[in-house]
């Protein structure tokens, strides 16, 4: 199977004060990125939770579950992916920094990465930001990944937020310099 790789995102990298996992803030950010990721059938979700196959729509299997550590929403579905490597459409990765960890980051709960391919002219909402509340944001427009020859590839979208780092010392977070600090407006 062919990837294909570089397929171009507007990509945005969003540290939030808000846990995505609970239901309350899970409704506010699903409604607002309905127009996003569309019907339930065309989007899948995964979860370390051994849910099994969730759509859109099963918010309330993973949102009550415990010991949340991150979540991926494919649309189309992942299995679109596996079965002609084409890149989905959007793309959403949403994990739990303090999940495991010693320290965590101060006033961030969540690391939510949304990335809607270039082409696709369906976007987030500015209630998606709201729903947020952002500490800091991150934007950057790059490929779903690298090409590394003989049929192998790099997923650079897909495996980003596993890349950060903290300081251990000040545990202040690093984010790689392509990513640039975007202004966090917020409507009210």
């Amino acid at each position: 199977m062919k990837v294909h790789v570089r397929r171009e995102y507007n990509a945005q990298l969003i540290l939030s004060a808000v846990r995505p996992w609970k239901p309350t803030a899970w409704r506010r950010i699903a409604a607002a990125l309905d127009p996003v990721f569309g019907a339930p059938a065309k989007t899948t979700l995964r979860t370390n939770q051994k849910l099994g196959r969730l759509s859109w729509d099963h918010w309330q299997k993973w949102t009550r579950a415990k010991n949340f550590d991150y979540l991926d929403a494919w649309s189309p579905p992942l299995s679109v992916f596996e079965r002609t490597g084409q890149p989905p459409d959007a793309f959403l990765h949403i994990i739990n920094p303090q999940f495991g960890a010693e320290k965590p980051v101060e006033g961030v709960v969540s690391y939510v990465l949304l990335a809607i391919a270039v082409e696709v002219e369906r976007r987030e909402t500015p209630a998606f930001l709201a729903a947020l509340d952002p500490v800091k944001r991150f934007t950057r427009r790059c490929a779903w990944g690298r090409d590394l020859g003989g049929g192998a590839f790099e997923p650079l979208l897909q495996y980003f937020l596993l890349t950060l780092e903290r300081n251990k010392k000040t545990g202040r977070l690093h984010v790689p310099a392509a990513w640039k600090a975007a202004r966090v407006s917020v409507p009210r």
